[in-house]
């Protein structure tokens, strides 16, 4: 029986986080099928927050693709909410992108 493991993945964008999560991802599944598995990515969230009509949603769509970081308050909490709808202590758990800065860690 494998343990739960949790695993972060700090770099630049477009440095291959994601695809490794990917990677880990399916390795996770294959040699522990029964254990479930979370993965939280920074980019994917603010991708899917962006195509909403609300306030936030149209700053994210205005500033995604200049490589401005966002506010620290909109992406802890935005992991504060996945990680409190998703994430169960017995599921491996996979993070890309954060923290980033400081105030974030």
């Amino acid at each position: 029986m494998y343990h739960p493991h949790t695993i972060i993945f700090i770099g630049p964008h477009g440095s291959g986080k994601g695809t490794q999560i990917e990677k880990l991802d399916a390795v996770a599944r294959a040699t522990d099928p029964l254990r479930c598995v979370v993965t939280i990515q920074t980019g994917r969230l603010f991708r899917a927050l962006a195509q909403q009509e609300s306030y936030t949603g149209i700053h994210l769509s205005e500033t995604l693709n200049t490589g401005i970081w966002q506010p620290d308050f909109l992406t802890t909490a935005l992991y504060g909410a996945v990680m409190m709808k998703e994430v169960d202590p017995m599921c491996h758990l996979f993070i890309d992108g954060f923290p980033r800065t400081r105030a974030q860690a």
